[in-house]
């Protein structure tokens, strides 16, 4: 059976929900989980992401990948929203 996380970064919260595939059952959630984040607070007024917001997003980026871990996720993958997706500072938050 192969295990799928997806990672949703939103402006308010991040969420990881991982999914069992199984060829008899089809697609199966086994973890929804949720984290405050308020991204969009770290915005500055030209719109870059502060370092505080990326420790934000730093820090429980790796706690969600030490849950998949657990889990044994074989693909893990992120989907940035808007609050990443219109930085101007995107490509150093991605590193």
């Amino acid at each position: 059976m192969e295990r799928i996380g997806l990672i949703d970064i939103g402006s308010n919260t991040i969420r990881l929900v991982i999914f069992e595939f199984d060829k008899k059952t089809g697609l199966n959630e086994l973890l929804n989980i949720k984290t405050p984040a308020r991204l969009s607070q770290y915005l500055t007024k030209d719109l870059a992401m502060n370092n505080e917001g990326i420790e934000v997003l730093t820090k429980t980026l790796s706690s969600f990948k030490t849950v998949a871990d657990k889990f044994e996720v074989t693909e893990l993958h992120p989907i940035a929203t808007a609050a990443i997706r219109q930085s101007t500072n995107r490509d150093k938050i991605i590193e």
